[in-house]
């Protein structure tokens, strides 16, 4: 159905474009007003008819809207979680969970002693005393105390 047949109305069939149809009915020995009765009482039970397949109509095309909706967010969502996968693959680093744990108290690199001395007066320090490969070499020399 195209048209709302909500905003149908019913014609008169007293008009003459209506003869050839009040002339069948009265046929049988009925008077025209009986006629015109009778027609307008077809007319209603087909616009009866048509409202009610114009609401299944109308209830069917929403469904098929809500589920056109579902499944356009549904393969939004998809695509926003694949989006997130490859952007966790592609920036590892930035998804790294962070432990919920206060920080030591502890140095990691525990410094020699006169390094520790010279950063207090403010001397003069080499860089390669804070990497964690010089303090790897110098514990298994026995260099740290």
């Amino acid at each position: 159905i195209m048209a709302d047949p909500n905003l149908e109305v019913c014609p008169d069939y007293a008009l003459p474009e209506f003869e050839d149809a009040r002339r069948i009915l009265t046929v049988d020995g009925k008077t025209e007003a009986k006629a015109i009765a009778l027609l307008e009482i077809l007319w209603a039970l087909s616009h009866t008819r048509n409202i009610e397949n114009w609401q299944r109509q109308q209830e069917a095309d929403a469904e098929a809207e809500r589920n056109r909706i579902a499944l356009a967010e549904q393969e939004a969502k998809q695509q926003r979680a694949l989006r997130d996968e490859e952007e966790r693959k592609k920036y590892k680093n930035k998804f790294i969970p962070i432990p919920d744990r206060p920080l030591p108290n502890t140095p990691l690199i525990l410094l020699p002693q006169h390094v520790r001395t010279k950063l207090r007066k403010g001397d003069y320090v080499p860089l390669y005393f804070f990497y964690q490969q010089w303090y790897s070499r110098s514990r298994g020399r026995g260099l740290r105390r």
